[in-house]
């Protein structure tokens, strides 16, 4: 016989304190020089009060490298019952310095509580210092500019930004070809710079049928062989033909030919260490360096305490195989069990588009975090249209972070790829973080094509991230994005818009409203802008550095798509930027675009500000109006223009023959306001270019 026992089990909590704390600090987004203040807020979140008397409280602020910057130390006096909370300002304060920071908060254990409940005592959180403009980045740049050649290295260059020459991709339109063995270029790492981690710009050749070489170049640390890194072609070369982009080299002109890689070395560059990249391999292929950047490596983040791995459902690391059925699975139980999804180190395999949630099935909330950008790799092997990338189906919050995503996708399939490195249902008060992404289609498209009415992401937040090299938009806000922003982010050598909003209306979608792009370094774009709004009203760009951007703007807006346009905005505000080598004589349609690109080509443009901002080396034109839709309450600021109609081309789209102006349109219907406009080297001599009936006025 079985003994049987009604009795209830209760399983009752153990009774302890618990004291968490959680830093903050003021100003929340520290620029550059600020005096930066902190605060802990310390909580109870066990059954039983803390002990009274003082509870010490420590913050560690150290460099992206690792190396501590300063102490703070503090306290509470007193007990906290059960479930209370307290703001502690510690004493002292941080004059900010541009980078990225770690900041560990250590609580003293208290008397109260018991050993299990002391482990999340300490906690570390992330940092970043913004520059003035542009991103703060843990990474310094080297220039071929700046490297010594040897061995029949060349310095290749387009000055008047040829599109017929390879250069004319190239940071600041130059770059040092390796054309044979023994070739090479080196620099010496700069005082207070270097790390393990580094990351290469380079070119070389296509193949006849558009799925690139191989190749390879070799690495030396002072004179020793440190590394060969392999290459490829085959995510990069894009032939146009107006507009529409193939693959083979039969589909018209190139663009997209630069591609990125990057290595961890085994050990860390020094300053003074002398970094050479040198051809070896004895192949007939041409290479080429735009740059290298150095970083530190951060160590591995850890499993998080009581988290879900994908290791616990059969995922492999480096093995080759298939690893999406046991992240799905990790997904789900996730889910169930409201815990955090840890992904380890090491480079796993997705064979399709790995789905976290469903159309039907959405998920409310969910954490996915990673190792780190240098140590856990998603690499999505399929290259079929919509064979990869991350489909989101979120109705709550996501934090998603801490991982680098590439793919094999190398077409965009007639513009129809629908392979994202992130896209669909983004929730409310989403955030993206620490992430790089590059070699998708696009890497964010943020709208939702499944449901009607459309459900519209809220309050997203995408930072401190790195996105680049993909075949057309950095980030689309599209679909209703509203409160949105992306932040100190790279966005680099992108084949669309680097950053978009795009107020489409499919399936019921409202205008999106109240968007930001702020802090941002947006780069080597060939095709489009850095910047664009197509409509809707509230949005803000702020503190941005655009450079070098080819066949397209820095900034622009039109009402050519469909959708809404800005027939209810009442201010969108650009402000606080620099743009430098933008603008073009040659776009897909072989026209003329401006740094600046107003193209009113239905509705009219109306209610923008621009202030404070730098316009520097202009291809053609600083600041361009286009089309008949009008253009109302168009304001600029501070304005200062430097350098125009560096191409040399005079022929025009639009209007008749001209050099490059500082402004220039081709509607008479609209008018612009400018307040203390400054310009120099204007090729122009009229330094303005305004058909008849346009409202121009400088004051």
């Amino acid at each position: 016989m079985t003994p049987t026992n009604s009795t209830s089990l209760v399983v009752a909590p153990v009774t302890s304190s618990d004291l968490v704390g959680t830093v903050s600090w003021t100003p929340n987004n520290p620029i550059a020089n600020n005096p930066v203040a902190f605060t802990v807020n310390l909580k109870n979140q066990g059954t039983l009060a803390s002990a009274s008397g003082a509870h010490g409280i420590t913050l560690v602020l150290k460099n992206s490298g690792g190396s501590t910057i300063q102490t703070y130390n503090g306290s509470y006096n007193g007990s906290l019952t059960a479930g209370a909370s307290v703001n502690v300002s510690i004493p002292g304060t941080w004059t900010a310095v541009n980078g990225n920071y770690t900041i560990t908060t250590t609580i003293a254990a208290d008397a109260n509580e018991i050993t299990a409940k002391q482990a999340n005592n300490i906690s570390t959180t992330s940092l970043v210092v913004y520059s003035a403009r542009g991103a703060s980045m843990p990474y310094s740049r080297y220039d071929t500019e700046n490297a010594t050649r040897a061995g029949g290295a060349t310095l290749k260059s387009a000055p008047t930004f040829d599109q017929s020459l390879i250069a004319s991709e190239a940071s600041g339109q130059s770059y040092v070809a390796l054309p044979s063995n023994g070739s090479n270029l080196e620099w010496t790492v700069r005082e207070g710079e270097g790390g393990a981690g580094v990351t290469m710009r380079f070119t070389m050749p296509d193949s006849a049928d558009g799925m690139g070489l191989t190749g390879s170049l070799d690495v030396y640390v002072n004179g020793v062989k440190a590394k060969t890194v392999p290459l490829t072609s085959y995510y990069n070369w894009q032939y146009f033909s107006g507009d529409m982009p193939g693959d083979a080299s039969s589909a018209g002109r190139p663009l997209f030919r630069f591609d990125e890689v990057h290595w961890k070395l085994d050990t860390p560059l020094q300053p003074g260490d002398k970094v050479r990249i040198q051809k070896n391999n004895g192949d007939s292929l041409e290479y080429g360096v735009d740059f290298i950047e150095i970083e530190p490596v951060p160590a591995a983040i850890a499993r998080p305490a009581s988290s879900v791995s994908v290791l616990d459902f059969g995922a492999t690391p480096n093995d080759g195989q298939d690893d999406l059925t046991a992240f799905e699975a990790a997904v789900n139980a996730a889910v169930a069990s409201g815990k955090t999804l840890y992904i380890p180190e090491g480079t796993f395999h997705l064979g399709d588009m790995w789905e976290i949630g469903s159309a039907s099935n959405m998920i409310n909330n969910i954490t996915i975090t990673g190792a780190g950008i240098w140590h856990t790799h998603l690499q999505f092997t399929n290259p079929n249209a919509a064979g990869g990338g991350i489909s989101l189906r979120i109705s709550g919050q996501l934090d998603f972070s801490n991982i680098y995503l590439n793919s094999n996708l190398r077409s965009r399939y007639g513009q129809n790829a629908i392979y994202k490195g992130f896209m669909d249902n983004f929730g409310t008060n989403s955030k993206i973080h620490d992430v790089w992404v590059e070699h998708f289609e696009c890497g964010f498209w943020v709208g939702d094509y499944a449901h009607i009415p459309a459900i519209s992401a809220k309050g997203l937040v995408i930072e401190n991230s790195r996105i680049r090299n993909n075949l057309a938009d950095g980030v689309n806000f599209a679909q209703g994005t509203s409160h949105s922003t992306v932040r100190n982010s790279s966005v680099r050598n992108n084949g669309d818009d680097g950053l978009a909003v795009w107020t489409s209306n499919v399936n019921g979608a409202p205008a999106g409203v109240n968007n930001t792009f702020s802090y941002n370094t947006i780069e080597n774009n060939w095709r489009a802008a850095a910047i664009a709004f197509f409509g809707g009203g509230g949005h803000k760009a702020t503190h941005n550095l655009i450079v070098d951007t080819v066949g397209g703007s820095g900034l622009r807006m039109n009402t050519v798509f469909p959708g809404y346009h800005f027939q209810n905005n009442t201010d969108i505000l650009f402000s606080d930027t620099t743009i430098i080598n933008s603008g073009t004589s040659k776009d897909l349609y072989n026209g003329e675009r401006g740094a600046i690109d107003l193209e009113a080509s239905s509705d009219p443009i109306r209610n923008v500000t621009f202030t404070n901002i730098d316009i520097i080396n202009t291809q053609r034109n600083a600041i361009q109006f286009g089309y008949g839709g009008g253009f109302e309450n168009i304001v600029f600021n501070n304005i200062n223009i430097n350098g125009t109609g560096l191409d040399g081309v005079t022929t025009s789209r639009f209007s008749g023959p001209h050099q490059g102006a500082a402004i220039y349109t081709y509607t008479g219907n609209g008018s612009a306001t400018f307040n203390n406009l400054t310009t120099s080297n204007i090729a122009n001599p009229n330094l303005y270019y305004i058909q008849s009936g346009f409202g121009l006025i400088i004051q």
